[in-house]
């Protein structure tokens, strides 16, 4: 374990005391049950931007337009305090102390921060 380790998980937990909230995680594996991992109710950071919308147009003659709308959701989760997770694209993430429980599927994950679990979700 580097030295600062320790220091990094105490920051961490301090962070999750403030803006952490429950959350609980359904793993999925082609877009069912996975056998192999376990559902898991946690304290993490869910960090919900606005939307934004942003209005497209193309082509050579500018004949078509579009409009798209992105806001973007993620899920950080302690790596000191839960070094056992490993999420996947298309699990299933539950913000259980929000309004409705709103359901979130996670798009992708960087698992390169020594201090963070970060995932991408979008609304399911």
């Amino acid at each position: 374990m580097a030295r600062y380790h320790g220091l990094r998980d105490d920051i961490a937990e301090a962070i999750d005391e403030e803006f952490g909230e429950l959350v609980k995680i359904w793993p999925k594996k082609d877009g069912v049950t996975d056998p192999e991992r376990a559902n898991l109710t946690i304290i993490a950071v869910v960090r919900t931007r606005p939307e934004q919308r942003n209005n497209l147009a193309g082509g050579r003659t500018r004949n078509w337009n579009a409009s798209v709308s992105a806001g973007t959701t993620e899920l950080r989760i302690a790596i000191g305090r839960y070094p056992e997770i490993r999420l996947r694209r298309g699990d299933i993430v539950e913000a259980v102390e929000r309004e409705g429980g709103p359901l979130f599927e996670v798009l992708s994950v960087q698992d390169r921060s020594h201090v963070r679990l970060i995932a991408e979700l979008g609304e399911v």
